[in-house]
């Protein structure tokens, strides 16, 4: 529904009109904010009033890989916080380390993921990167039921650190993108990437980056 002209009528409705967190009830209450309006947090998922905690999509974080602050709106950092704003409220010492944004969707008969930063964020935060673009089979391509997917790999021009990934196919992609997530948490290079031992089969997707 259109409020300046006649109703459409379609099939299927896409929104992809991003996040903007509800925090008017942290503001009223005097807690301070971070970006676009979300709940400041410190490691500990304490907001800026002693003992008062805030986790999810209404919080600011620190993105893993730029090490900017980021509005990351997503299930499994939320859930993250969740256990460790309970440990701290129950006594205990537990730390949030950021995040990457590692996310997968499925569409129909592909299947979307990425994790770290894109080109855009990379140019945003004034990262020197460089990338490589590769259309690797879903499996042994002699091996019935191979499909291609288009997989791009982010990495910085001086140290080579991976940044980030997107990667769009069949099957197999949440398996790559699980992968690079790991490899960018525990900072490897791309160089590393080839020392990886990883399981292999010829009719199942396999987890190599190449």
């Amino acid at each position: 529904m259109l409020e300046s002209s006649e109703p459409l009528h379609s099939d299927m409705v896409l929104l992809a009109i991003g996040v903007t967190p509800d925090t008017h009830l942290a503001k009223d209450a005097g807690l301070r904010l971070g970006i676009r309006g979300s709940i400041a947090v410190n490691e500990r998922m304490e907001t800026s009033v002693p003992d008062i905690y805030a986790v999810g999509d209404a919080v600011e974080v620190t993105h893993f890989v730029t090490g900017q602050k980021a509005l990351i709106s997503l299930a499994g950092p939320a859930n993250k916080q969740g256990r460790i704003a309970a440990d701290n409220i129950c006594g205990g010492n537990s730390h949030f380390t950021g995040s990457q944004g590692s996310s997968v969707l499925k569409l129909f008969s592909l299947t979307a993921a990425s994790t770290g930063i894109n080109e855009k964020a990379a140019q945003a935060a004034g990262i020197a990167y460089d990338k490589v673009v590769l259309f690797p089979a879903s499996h042994a391509t002699y091996y019935p039921g191979a499909r291609s997917m288009a997989m791009k790999v982010l990495y910085e021009k001086e140290s080579l650190r991976l940044l980030g990934a997107q990667i769009v196919g069949g099957e197999g992609v949440d398996k790559r993108i699980d992968v690079l997530a790991t490899a960018i948490r525990a900072k490897m290079t791309a160089l590393e990437l080839t020392e990886l031992d990883l399981s292999y089969a010829r009719p199942i997707p396999p987890p190599r980056i190449r």
